[in-house]
């Protein structure tokens, strides 16, 4: 994912734009993780597509949504992998916020930071949330 984010903002800030059929090293490594990223993405469909009622959730309802202008339903695997994309980072994006959101809060106001420590570490006594420190 991070050599995606990477390119398309290369992309977005270069003064040179190659052709993507100009086979530049950044051009082969970011086929390699589209390729990578679509393997997984097609993977969670294609699991979805064999165990359909075992989801509950969004993912779940659009292969069977209906186009309100065609009367036509069902998504292909390409239109799938674009809105899981989109959904992906969306969510990306805003989690992003939110982190900076509080790190420049955190910074601001270090009375605040002792305060959510404490109480994440309330809630991890609790065993209702467990931080994790370690690398796994």
């Amino acid at each position: 994912m991070g050599v995606l984010l990477e390119y398309a903002y290369y992309r977005i800030v270069s003064p040179v734009k190659l052709p993507e059929y100009v086979l530049t090293p950044g051009e082969l490594c970011l086929r390699k993780a589209r390729r990578e990223f679509d393997n997984l993405i097609y993977g969670i469909i294609a699991k979805r597509k064999q165990h359909p009622s075992h989801y509950n959730d969004l993912l779940g309802m659009l292969p069977a949504s209906i186009d309100e202008d065609t009367n036509t339903g069902g998504m292909t695997e390409e239109q799938l992998r674009d809105e899981i994309i989109t959904l992906f980072m969306a969510g990306h994006e805003k989690s992003a916020h939110a982190l900076c959101g509080n790190s420049t809060c955190w910074h601001k106001a270090p009375k605040r930071r002792y305060v959510c420590v404490k109480r994440l570490h309330a809630l991890r006594a609790d065993n209702l949330f467990v931080l994790s420190t370690s690398a796994s």
